[in-house]
């Protein structure tokens, strides 16, 4: 398997120097983390459980016994090896599924060392779909030449420890981790690494309200991630940095809409920084509209006095040969509203977009960078990203009798499509495809009155009235509302979207 074609990246790394003391993550589900399970693992060419060869030259894939952070063996790439097809690959399968579902934020953890003659050799993570087709990859490369423990040789040198966050794309099925001599055939060198785990991050939480229904943008909230207290080395979940000043990309805690997280470029210099993701598109077709939203702050000028500089969040829909179908700019220009000269001093302003998707499309870009001319400066945070299929779908709804208090009692439901209770005390229930709260209301069939919103779940009591008028007064719990009627009483809700359960599709309600 050749991985030396350059995949799409959809998460930053973070490299901290540590002892190596072997420390597993919490609930790791990887196989084998310690390649300590196989046979003749005190020769080179053992074989290690869940562990194959492979790239132009598997002899390049050794076991090692000279340093190790767990009992006594490694896995290491030992490249000599100039030629074209001068490369080797470890690589490692493990199933996703009881481990992991779509849309789940994981945190990776490895041990690693390293001399090289030049950049690079990686670590790489792929997830792949039910007939083992690639639907995206994670690059973790090496920095420099030289790991920050390294000696002289593998024996003297100590490990340093890695971290890493990725988010599971739909459609995955498969998880697989390559330890990778790849990058120029002229690359020679060795790269170790021990104790790798994989785990859940502990991070999932319910979405905020700033977080738009049926949102399926992946850690819309930047608070999934590795080391996010850190502005320049954190690693927020299915993001990667790029640009020619990656240290441009920042995580701030400054100010957020969100807990405590927000996304950063803070430009002071002649270069760019860009954060960017690919996301696979599964349940989305051609003609769909998407809605978007996001949060941001800026400060943006051009340090040679040019008054167009601009930074931007960019959108694009993707085909299958990596080209760009179509892009949409959110460009930001000078100052946000209600700047007050700081990021921690100044309000968010809201933005909203309506993108169509194009035929062809199989995965969403997103592009967050202070590119355009290098003399443009300053810094941008966005918060809350949310993208979501517009939704035409109306809540649905339903209506049964509630006990009197004094008697808890429930009479039986009535005929004819509609729900009846003598003593008047009704349970409101509804539940919508994307909006978890939809607001609930009571129609009189008898005037325009209108009752609510009420939640599901609440407990009403309707009065009939038929000279009028119509009204709702509070009641005593568990009694939300008192409501007197002069018709019956019609259930129907309203999602956050505006859609309105049709008359049609309400729950009567006869006292």
């Amino acid at each position: 398997m050749n991985v030396r074609v350059l995949l799409f990246c959809i998460t930053a790394l973070l490299t901290v120097a540590s002892p190596t003391r072997a420390a597993l993550l919490t609930n790791n589900f990887w196989v084998n983390p310690n390649f300590e399970v196989g046979s003749n693992l005190d020769q080179t060419d053992g074989t290690v459980f869940n562990w194959n060869r492979g790239g132009g030259d598997p002899t390049i894939c050794e076991v090692i016994t000279n340093n190790s952070v767990s009992p006594t063996h490694s896995l290491a790439l030992i490249d000599n090896n100039t030629s074209g097809a001068g490369y080797g690959e470890w690589y490692s399968d493990v199933s996703l599924s009881g481990n992991a579902n779509p849309g789940d934020a994981l945190d990776i953890q490895w041990y690693q060392m390293y001399n090289l003659s030049s950049p690079e050799m990686r670590l790489t993570v792929l997830f792949l779909d039910v007939s083992n087709n690639v639907i995206n990859a994670t690059h973790f490369v090496t920095s420099g030449t030289s790991s920050p423990g390294w000696v002289s040789t593998i024996a003297n040198s100590t490990f340093t420890k890695r971290n890493g966050s990725l988010t599971v794309p739909c459609g995955a099925v498969t998880m697989r981790c390559s330890l990778v001599s790849g990058g120029s055939a002229s690359i020679t060198g060795v790269m170790v690494i021990d104790d790798l785990s994989v785990a859940a991050a502990a991070c999932s939480s319910a979405p905020p309200p700033t977080i738009l229904g049926c949102n399926f943008f992946p850690n819309p909230t930047f608070e999934c991630g590795a080391n996010l207290d850190n502005p320049a080395l954190a690693s927020p979940a299915s993001w990667s940095r790029g640009g020619n000043d990656p240290s441009i990309d920042q995580v701030t805690t400054s100010n957020s809409i969100s807990p405590t997280h927000s996304l950063a470029l803070v430009d002071n210099s002649f270069g760019y920084g860009e954060w960017y993701q690919f996301l696979p598109l599964c349940g989305i077709v051609a003609g769909d509209v998407l809605e978007v939203q996001f949060f941001r702050i800026y400060n943006i000028f051009d340090a040679n006095g040019a008054t167009n500089a601009s930074m931007r969040l960019s959108l694009a829909f993707i085909d299958v040969n990596g080209f760009t179908l179509t892009n949409t700019d959110f460009n930001a220009y000078g100052q946000s509203p209600g700047w007050q000269g700081s990021v921690a001093a100044s309000p968010f302003e809201r933005v909203t977009g309506i993108l169509v998707v194009p035929v062809g499309t199989v995965q969403l870009r997103a592009n967050f960078a202070s590119g355009g001319a290098g003399s443009v400066m300053g810094t941008i945070v966005i918060d809350d990203l949310s993208v979501a299929v517009l939704d035409r779908e109306a809540p649905q709804v339903a209506c049964q009798p509630a006990p009197n208090p004094s008697g808890k009692k429930i009479p039986p439901s009535g005929k004819n499509g509609g729900t009846q209770n003598p003593d008047g005390y009704f349970q409101l229930l509804a539940r919508d495809n994307c909006d978890p709260n939809p607001a609930i209301y009571v129609q009189d069939t008898g005037s325009s009155f209108r009752a609510g919103p009420f939640a599901d779940g609440d407990i009403v009591k309707l009065v009939r009235n038929p000279g009028g008028p119509a009204f709702s007064s509070p009641g005593t719990p568990p009694i939300v509302a008192i409501i007197h009627l002069i018709g019956d009483g019609l259930e129907i809700a309203v999602d956050a979207n505006g859609n309105e359960t049709p008359a049609a599709d309400g729950c009567l309600m006869q006292k």
